[in-house]
């Protein structure tokens, strides 16, 4: 993965990260993007096609931007520290959240089967998915960048990087009643 991580340009994974964010968002996004557009076209307009088209686009934007911002402002504090090692340590965790969306993005069409399982899975799924994915970034990175004097403190920057994304992410996107 290290040969991977360097030969793939940061912007086509930074899009490649949204793209899998408007995924794995796409069912929660839909029920306020199907809201906002039967208040904004004519009754006779369908909206179906558009609805997918809006939520599939417009689905992943907060996600992605607050995972972006929030990776940026850790990896920078731990730039003095660590040095050129941040570099890639934020483009291999863009990979290890890109697999998390790919493994939500179809376990969301469980949601389909009864209204209890759009509940319980629209919390527990990302929840499962998203510390699982972290865990074995957070056992990549101490075996392939940081030397076993610095994992301590890497491991508690990237912990506050867990504990500050994903409330945020989940609280303001996923639980914003539309």
């Amino acid at each position: 993965m290290p040969v991977l991580e360097k030969k793939i340009d940061s912007r086509i994974a930074g899009f490649c990260l949204y793209l899998s964010f408007c995924a794995a968002e796409l069912f929660l996004a839909r029920g306020p993007f199907a809201r906002i557009l039967s208040y904004m076209s004519p009754p006779w307009q369908s909206v179906w096609l558009s609805n997918i088209f809006f939520a599939f686009l417009f689905g992943g934007i907060f996600p992605w931007g607050m995972t972006e911002l929030v990776s940026r402002f850790t990896f920078r504090t731990l730039t003095p520290y660590l040095g050129a090692v941040c570099t890639d340590l934020k483009r291999s965790l863009r990979f290890f959240v890109i697999a998390a969306n790919l493994v939500i993005a179809p376990l969301t069409l469980l949601y389909l089967i009864s209204p209890l399982v759009a509940v319980a899975g629209a919390v527990v799924i990302p929840f499962v998915c998203y510390t699982g994915a972290f865990i074995l970034y957070l056992f990549y990175v101490c075996r392939r960048y940081v030397d076993k004097p610095r994992r301590s403190r890497v491991l508690t920057q990237l912990g506050a990087l867990y504990a500050i994304a994903y409330p945020l992410v989940a609280t303001f996107f996923a639980g914003l009643p539309l």
